[in-house]
């Protein structure tokens, strides 16, 4: 084995708390969380979601593949407030009319025009003061690949984490980087500030923090608030 294999070993060893290279509060980083499917992308976003009320922000998601439900189940499960009200976009087809004053129903992941809106319409009823820090978690870019080419998703998450960033608080995204073209992800990667990659290796979830000059290098130990995803 050489020896940057071994100190890369030694690396992954290591345990890394994204709540510490990534915190809360006005103008934080947005940060784009990839890699393959399953590897525990959605945990990392939610707990990165749940750290929205302590820097004095709302927390907001749009959820591609969960129900408003499941993502505030996962929510309380990464350490999210049991009284903290999560502002959820819901874009499962088959929870479409189901609107409350917390939750926003849009019929697919296909309409990125309807999903703006009811983005910007949360915001418009959100308190100024709860606006600066706020984040928002879109969960998961694939989906919507799956019903539109990129340019119209880039257009969307870039319009997206610049009306986020204009009020003060910032976007996690999640991407099942499968199948995607190389030039493609650079294109979503350069739309945010940090990128962090998730990897498998045994039965440890594994982080690389790019972007972020106080990040350790290389591939540390996920150091989450629960396990990974299924």
């Amino acid at each position: 084995m050489s020896a940057n294999s071994r100190a890369e070993e030694r690396r992954a060893e290591e345990g890394v708390a994204l709540r510490d290279v990534f915190p809360p509060g006005p103008d934080a980083a947005s940060v784009l969380v990839q890699g393959p499917a399953m590897v525990g992308k959605q945990e990392i976003g939610v707990e990165l979601l749940s750290t929205a009320s302590s820097g004095g922000g709302q927390p907001i998601a749009v959820t591609t593949a969960d129900t408003a439900g499941q993502l505030r189940s996962a929510f309380r499960e990464a350490g999210g407030n049991e009284t903290d009200r999560v502002l959820v976009v819901d874009c499962l087809p088959v929870d479409s009319g189901s609107t409350d004053e917390w939750t926003r129903s849009v019929e697919s992941p296909s309409d990125l025009t309807g999903i703006a809106m009811a983005v910007s319409g949360a915001l418009e009823n959100i308190p100024e003061s709860r606006r600066r820090g706020s984040r928002l978690l879109v969960d998961n870019v694939a989906t919507m690949l799956m019903y539109a080419e990129i340019e119209p998703v880039y257009r969307f998450l870039h319009a997206l984490v610049q009306r986020i960033e204009k009020v003060g608080g910032a976007v996690v995204a999640t991407l099942d980087t499968d199948g995607i073209e190389r030039s493609e992800n650079r294109a979503l990667v350069g739309l945010f500030d940090a990128v962090v990659e998730v990897r498998r290796s045994e039965s440890t979830t594994e982080v690389r923090i790019e972007g972020r000059e106080e990040a350790p290098d290389g591939w540390h130990r996920y150091d989450g608030p629960g396990g990974v995803e299924p």
